[in-house]
């Protein structure tokens, strides 16, 4: 997105899905070819859980979709953050590991590198 390029926001984001049930990024960048798909997820997440979304089909408002769909959105929500936090107490213990490899040996002045 050029940085002369106006913003879009979340309302008019809203705006945009509002009506048209499942719609995919690429569609999404057809509509309006200032939203990348890079912004389309960071106005996702910024509108507060009125987006769902899932890979397969896109995005929709959350208020136009079905129990069933919200339900999948959710276990797809919890799934992917169940593996960020996995991702982030294996690199804690990583880390702790090199400091502690770090401290027994006699490179104190190495930095660290993985």
């Amino acid at each position: 997105m050029s940085h002369h390029t106006p913003r879009i926001t979340v309302g008019q984001f809203l705006s945009l899905l509002r009506g048209r049930g499942w719609i995919k990024s690429s569609k999404i960048g057809e509509i309006e070819p200032r939203l990348t798909p890079r912004a389309i997820r960071s106005l996702a997440e910024q509108a507060g859980g009125e987006i769902i979304s899932n890979t397969a089909q896109g995005y929709r408002l959350t208020r136009e979709a079905t129990a069933e769909e919200v339900s999948h959105a959710l276990a797809d929500l919890h799934s992917r953050a169940r593996k960020l936090l996995d991702r982030e107490v294996r690199t804690r213990k990583a880390w702790h590991a090199a400091l502690h490899e770090r401290e027994t040996s006699t490179h104190h002045d190495q930095p660290l590198l993985f």
